[in-house]
């Protein structure tokens, strides 16, 4: 006897509905139709491809502005240097390499004082910088830089060392050793073996000391506050009288003394009036102030210079010096704007190497926007992918629907 389950009318009036109903005919060209779907979405991955490598290859590839002359030195001054960008990578994660010049701005991700690296080869990058410290000086040859309140940064390995002595603040002429303070001590300091050498003992050091050329002498200011008088002192190493050139003001030795690359002259301020911007009535109707040259010797005055201008050394007998946002040479020819630094940079720092024997008027620099720190595509990656995928679904949807004819 059969049984009859209770699906089984459904089931046989659906197979006699379907036998009713006219084939199934598929539109013409339904395959090549496919094939051109297939090529769309493989021509949309291939580009979005494309689109994500630029970056990448533009990080590794040749950077926009790099400072060379025609023959390709890269021993050149650039003429114009600019803002890095605020997602810059930093020192330690891509080393620059040696220094074309250093400043420092609060224009980055770090939204506080940050020090800025161009390199020779028109690459920008930047590091945190030390709380309530200036920039340090960078060394002869432009591949290390003092930052901080004990640090040597590499900007060839991006590594940071820390040798003893206390603060150093001037490099030896060959680069080898660093002029280093404490409290009351000024030492000598070799950067190879770490052997400290004490060069001399005082009330109250100073970070603006400087080793002469020669590494002989040492010049830095000093004060008398119960005779209300500063000058310049220059002790020599090898025994002697000291020499003291007077200035008018401790104000005057806030930059520090400049040696010229013979050791036979120093480049100090003089008069300065710190406000003189705000109208001469503020400095009593007195000038600015002055850049005078001195003899190392007897310390008797050989040139002077109308303005108080930052001093970043000697170019044979004419200066470079910082003045407005500006690098200039002051010679007997009179004065040449010779680099423009952005208008927030904060104490431009150059290597010696340039500014004795470099290249002048280099080409302008301007920052590479794809040389970010690592990571930072990750996210501009991820949300092209996630916007190309519901782009992708979106077409799809209406498609199916079909409200886009195919």
């Amino acid at each position: 006897m059969s049984m009859t389950t209770p699906e089984a009318p459904v089931r046989d009036a659906l197979a006699a509905l379907a036998g009713q109903m006219p084939p199934q005919r598929f539109p013409d060209g339904a395959w090549s139709l496919g094939r051109r779907r297939r090529r769309r979405r493989r021509a949309m991955v291939s580009v979005l491809a494309v689109a994500l490598a630029v970056p990448l290859w533009w990080t590794t590839g040749p950077r926009p502005g790099q400072v060379a002359d025609p023959g390709g030195s890269t021993h050149v001054l650039p003429s114009r240097v600019g803002r890095p960008w605020l997602w810059q990578a930093t020192i330690d994660q891509s080393p620059p390499g040696p220094a074309a010049v250093v400043y420092t701005t609060d224009e980055t991700v770090y939204l506080e004082a940050t020090t800025v690296v161009v390199g020779r080869d028109g690459s920008y990058r930047i590091k945190a910088q030390v709380l309530g410290h200036n920039i340090g000086r960078l060394s002869p040859d432009g591949g290390r830089l003092l930052v901080g309140y004990e640090g040597v940064l590499d900007l060839r390995t991006g590594k940071e060392h820390r040798p003893p002595g206390g603060t150093p603040v001037d490099w030896s002429r060959d680069g080898r050793q660093v002029l280093s303070v404490t409290e009351r001590d000024i030492n000598l300091v070799d950067l190879a073996t770490g052997d400290v050498r004490q060069l001399l003992r005082v009330d109250m050091t100073s970070d603006a000391t400087r080793l002469s050329p020669t590494g002989d002498r040492i010049a830095f200011g000093e004060g008398s506050a119960s005779e209300q008088r500063s000058w310049l002192r220059v002790v020599n190493l090898r025994g002697g009288e000291d020499l003291k050139v007077p200035v008018e003001s401790p104000q005057d030795l806030w930059s520090p003394p400049v040696w010229s690359g013979d050791g036979r002259r120093i480049a100090i301020n003089k008069g300065v009036c710190f406000n003189a911007r705000q109208g001469p009535d503020v400095c009593g109707g007195k000038p600015p102030g002055r850049v005078v040259v001195v003899d190392a010797e007897t310390g008797a005055e050989l040139r002077s210079f109308p303005h108080p201008d930052r001093v970043l050394g000697f170019r044979g007998d004419d200066l470079l010096v910082e003045r407005d946002h500006k690098i200039l040479l002051l010679g007997a020819a009179g004065e040449r704007t010779v680099m423009r630094v952005p208008a927030d940079a904060g104490r431009p720092e150059i290597p010696l190497d340039l500014i004795e024997r470099g290249t002048l008027d280099g080409p302008a620099v301007s920052a590479n926007p794809f040389a970010a720190r690592p990571g930072f595509w990750v996210c501009p990656a991820a949300v092209a992918l996630l916007v190309a995928y519901a782009v992708w679904r979106l077409r799809r949807r209406i498609r199916s629907r079909g409200n886009i004819p195919l």
